[in-house]
């Protein structure tokens, strides 16, 4: 976890409503340390959405109350790394042989 980072309710979710209600997102503005009493390591407190502030297990006696929500950008993407290659051979004389490639992508 870091600062920043926006959550949702994890696997061991017990704390009823604190985060408005399951699917609301909370941001984690603090990392507990192990010299911190209050927001031990292993922990980190979050500010929900709506409004609620506390501190939430992330690996503290084996229990995760939240799991990071997916912040990656809508919309469609092109990941192809396909290029067709076509090679052509030009006879200028008996001699003489040029050798020219033109690649394209065939991602729109």
């Amino acid at each position: 976890m870091e600062l920043g980072l926006r959550v949702v309710r994890g696997p061991n979710w017990k704390w009823q409503n604190q985060d408005g209600g399951e699917g609301h997102v909370g941001t984690v503005v603090e990392i507990g340390k192990s010299s911190k009493s209050n927001t031990p390591d292993k922990t980190v407190v979050v500010q929900w959405d709506s409004g609620f502030r506390t501190n939430y297990r992330v690996g503290y006696q084996g229990f995760y109350d939240l799991r990071v929500y997916d912040q990656a950008p809508t919309g469609e993407y092109c990941y192809c790394v396909i290029i067709v290659c076509c090679h052509s051979y030009f006879l200028l004389s008996f001699s003489v042989i040029l050798f020219s490639t033109v690649c394209v992508s065939l991602c729109a």
